[in-house]
């Protein structure tokens, strides 16, 4: 793996390339807002996700169940 090599700094780049401003963002950050649409799928998907999952799976057991039983018969 190559090594880390780091972004210029922020004075350097407006030096660089003649910019009186300059935004320095991570790698894992935007500029740009999030789109409605997708804020409102986060808050949708998060919802209850404080809650410890059923232990027993029985909602996915149940839809598993003929399938497991016709593996162990054949």
């Amino acid at each position: 793996m190559p090594p880390y090599v780091p972004g210029k700094p922020i004075l350097e780049v407006q030096q660089e390339y003649g910019l009186d401003k300059v935004v320095k963002l991570s790698s894992n950050e935007c500029p740009f807002d999030l789109p409605p649409e997708l804020g409102q799928a986060v808050a949708a998907a998060i919802t209850g996700c404080n809650r410890y999952p059923d232990a027993c799976a029985g909602t996915c057991g149940n839809r598993w169940q003929p399938f497991w039983m016709w593996m162990t018969t054949t």
